[in-house]
């Protein structure tokens, strides 16, 4: 799937969490969540997270981990069928977060300002990234610098910068959850492995996109879900 090249791209549809059936286990789920909305216990955090708490100035952006690290915490938990509070975080060797037990249970996180995708799957490696579509100083030097030239084309060929930021945007979130979803971060190796790749309008004025080490022909489902402060 691929962005459309205007702003008018439908908004993906979410659906309330928990549902009210068993999880597919051999999809993809993406939870999309208000920061601002969702619950924020600090009680949740890990002698580790609450040390990262300590050096943010901000009260908003403090409330706002706590409760990215309880959403993502509390998710994980429902999942897997283990305490929250009890869930270890480790680093593969390419410095990507995930779960110390059970590691065969992937997720990966992006957030901007007050809102959070996080992605969750049984089946293997993936990454996500959001972005608001807004304008970017020197977009179009970063986007030779950065980006593959083979996705370059879009960007160039814009006609107006309305346009270009949107094709930027597009490409931008696209890039970033391959790169999320092997570790490598923007500058890093782009060599990815068989995969699959949804894009997504989380809302009006946002895109995003999902990357996942699963081969092209591989049936494969994708769940949207929002999760409030329930």
């Amino acid at each position: 799937m691929e962005f459309a090249n205007d702003t008018s791209c439908a908004p993906t549809q979410w659906r309330q969490w928990p549902p009210s059936h068993a999880l597919d286990p051999a999809g993809v789920h993406l939870w999309r969540i208000d920061l601002d909305a969702f619950p924020a216990d600090p009680g949740l955090l890990s002698a580790d997270e609450r040390q990262r708490l300590e050096l943010i100035v901000s009260p908003v952006q403090a409330r706002r981990f706590i409760a990215s690290r309880c959403a993502l915490r509390l998710l994980l938990g429902q999942i897997s069928g283990l305490p929250p509070q009890t869930l270890v975080f480790q680093r593969s060797p390419e410095g990507k977060p995930r779960l110390a037990e059970p590691a065969d249970l992937h997720f990966n996180l992006s957030h901007s300002g007050e809102l959070v995708l996080l992605g969750i799957s049984w089946l293997a490696p993936l990454g996500l990234d959001l972005e608001p579509i807004r304008n970017r100083s020197q977009q179009l030097a970063i986007a030779r610098r950065v980006l593959p030239p083979e996705r370059l084309e879009p960007i160039l060929q814009a006609q107006d910068e309305k346009t270009q930021t949107q094709a930027f945007t597009a490409e931008w979130v696209r890039f970033e959850a391959l790169q999320k979803m092997t570790g490598a971060g923007i500058f890093g190796p782009k060599h990815w492995p068989a995969h699959q790749l949804q894009a997504l309008v989380p809302q009006p004025g946002w895109l995003a996109a999902c990357a996942i080490a699963i081969a092209p022909d591989q049936a494969l489902s994708w769940h949207f879900w929002q999760a409030d402060a329930r």
